[in-house]
């Protein structure tokens, strides 16, 4: 059960723990091909972001981009660790 712990490290990361005898007793390491359905999960493909849109849009407040960043130090003079940005997508103003 410990070695779950490890398992998603590749076959040669295993083998470094125990060449460096990082690990007590392991079991005998076999070099597997296929990958784990985890790590399928986790590492899914994206496509790169386009330079340019397909679509934009044709008036101020058609679309609106938020995101929450944070936290962040040091805080604000309120106290506050995170903001929330918009970005107007026709006139991209923020």
């Amino acid at each position: 059960m410990a070695w779950h712990i490890y398992g998603h490290l590749r076959y040669k990361g295993l083998n470094t723990l125990v060449k460096k005898e990082m690990v007590r007793d392991p079991p005998t390491l076999k070099e597997e091909t296929g990958v784990c359905s985890d790590c399928k999960m986790g590492k899914q493909h994206r496509e790169s972001i386009p330079k340019k849109a397909k679509w934009r849009t044709t008036m101020k407040l058609e679309l609106i981009h938020s995101d929450v960043c944070g936290p962040i130090n040091p805080q604000s003079n309120g106290g506050n660790r995170y903001f929330i940005a918009f970005t107007n997508d026709f006139s991209r103003k923020t």
